[in-house]
């Protein structure tokens, strides 16, 4: 399913975070947080090229929920392509199996949870785990089971 895909990173597509941050510091710094505000709209005029002639001031925000790499997507495009899916997962009465990216599970999990949508950027999903999540009372529980290695085998009875 299209939905499930991971959050894409334009043109920072299959670049580790530390390769983004050496070819693209003001994309990294932006991702992480940092905000530029122009000093000419405190009439400070600028003379130079922006960013390395002091024509900016950087302050910090948290900003994940919005920041859209480069020809790329943010958390809310991603909210926006997991609409349809979720609304689906909210009418079966069956077990469903999901299997996908941190960003996106962190989306859906925040989703049936009730998490405010600017902390599901920041959502605890740990690597190769499986959770199985289950409404217990109207509430929703999980269970976690352990790092799975490449040649583990996971079987789970509903």
């Amino acid at each position: 399913l299209r939905n499930l895909d991971e959050i894409y990173a334009g043109v920072c597509d299959g670049m580790t975070y530390e390769e983004i941050e050496a070819n693209y510091p003001e994309e990294f710094a932006l991702r992480n947080g940092a905000f530029l505000f122009p000093l000419s709209i405190y009439g400070v005029e600028s003379t130079g090229n922006g960013l390395t002639d002091g024509s900016y001031f950087l302050t910090f925000t948290e900003n994940k929920l919005g920041y859209r790499y480069p020809r790329g997507e943010s958390y809310l495009d991603v909210i926006s392509r997991l609409d349809p899916l979720v609304q689906e997962l909210e009418s079966y009465q069956e077990p469903v199996l999901i299997v996908g990216h941190q960003g996106v599970l962190r989306l859906i999990y925040a989703y049936f949870t009730g998490m405010d949508r600017t902390e599901a950027c920041n959502a605890s999903i740990p690597l190769n785990t499986v959770r199985v999540y289950f409404y217990l009372h109207l509430y929703l529980h999980f269970r976690t089971y352990g790092q799975l290695d490449d040649d583990d085998v996971f079987l789970y009875s509903y």
